[in-house]
């Protein structure tokens, strides 16, 4: 009986063990195959970003880092695809547009619209430099950085505007999006 007893219990701790995987349930794969797409702030996934305003006077945008990984599979143990590399583009959101600061109901918030529509610099790190520099259309890049609009203000009495960065797997065709606030209140 006590044989059955530790039997059951090594089994159940192996089991978990492998359910965990440690903690996080997402491995690093071989293969080159993408289904989506998953974002993070360089500490964890995350849905929403958010950044401070830019101030014209200020010697460069405040930014927020952005990580795409391109994920095979889902449930308990779907895998990561290190080779996975993305284009990137950036639109307005719509005035309206929900998002979440903090926990509800004081957290739930709606998006302000921009007074106008400037194009909406998306930012990287060349290798080997410490200075992020506007991704040129096209090029590839795993990690961006999510910056406010130099002068743009929100309309109205808006406290804030939001936009969509959208990667798009290179060579393919899987693409994953993310909310990027700018606000000094959020």
């Amino acid at each position: 009986m006590r044989r059955l007893a530790l039997s059951v219990l090594t089994a159940c701790g192996l089991a978990i063990l492998s359910a965990c995987n440690s903690g996080s349930g997402v491995t690093t794969g071989n293969s080159s195959t993408i289904d989506h797409i998953i974002f993070t702030n360089g500490s964890g996934q995350a849905n929403d970003f958010f950044v401070a305003l830019y101030n014209p006077g200020a010697s460069s945008p405040p930014a927020v880092q952005v990580n795409a990984e391109g994920v095979n599979g889902s449930g308990l143990a779907p895998q990561i695809v290190p080779s996975a590399t993305f284009t990137w583009s950036a639109a307005f959101a719509p005035a309206g547009t929900p998002y979440q600061f903090g926990s509800t109901p004081n957290g739930s918030h709606k998006c302000g619209a921009p007074v106008d529509t400037p194009f909406i610099p998306v930012y990287y790190e060349p290798q080997n430099s410490i200075t992020p520099v506007v991704l040129p259309p096209g090029q590839a890049a795993d990690t961006v950085y999510a910056a406010g609009v130099a002068g743009l203000l929100p309309s109205g009495t808006g406290t804030s505007y939001c936009y969509y960065l959208l990667a798009t797997q290179s060579g393919g065709s899987v693409q994953g999006s993310v909310l990027v606030v700018v606000s000094n209140s959020p």
